[in-house]
């Protein structure tokens, strides 16, 4: 048999096992965020305080911008309008039907990010927001990484819906 041939044969076999071990993974992955339910908007999400276009660019496990969640309508980049209302956060994604909504009560904060996986934005243009993803013990804190063309003005509407910091208890 010539050299090559079982070289050619040798790379095909571990890129055959590389890409079928990713795709199965990816179906894991899959299968185990598929029954998280997303919460969607109530028939009063209270009133409109701003609408912003942006980016979709990833919902990642909370503290850990390299493990993507495979949460349905939210596993992958796309073009989106975030909402906010009183009562929470309105993400309309291209593509998808229904709206996800975060509500207030289930944001834990929000902040500036330069990267997360598969993107980094040359600065930090991309804003998270960290919210409590399913119910109970299957709960997840997880950050969803947004790219809009005014990160300030994003940044300060999330921030409008977090509650206050506790006082230190320190008198002036």
């Amino acid at each position: 048999m010539d050299d090559k041939l079982v070289t050619a044969i040798v790379i095909a076999a571990v890129l055959v096992l590389v890409f079928g071990s990713w795709a199965l993974a990816w179906r894991a992955r899959r299968r185990r965020h598929a029954s998280t339910a997303l919460p969607t908007p109530p028939a009063d999400p209270g009133a409109l305080r701003s609408e912003h276009r942006v980016l979709h660019v990833a919902t990642t496990r909370a503290d850990a911008p390299l493990e993507r969640l495979a949460l349905p309508g939210l596993a992958f980049r796309s073009a989106a309008t975030l909402a906010v209302h009183d009562g929470g956060l309105a993400l309309v994604l291209a593509g998808r039907a229904a709206p996800v909504f975060i509500p207030a009560s289930r944001l834990l904060g929000a902040g500036r990010a330069n990267w997360t996986i598969d993107r980094g934005s040359g600065g930090d243009r991309l804003v998270f927001v960290r919210w409590t993803v399913g119910e109970g013990a299957a709960a997840v804190e997880a950050d969803t990484n947004l790219r809009g063309d005014d990160p300030g003005a994003l940044l300060a509407a999330i921030e409008s819906l977090l509650p206050a910091p506790a006082p230190t208890g320190e008198s002036a």
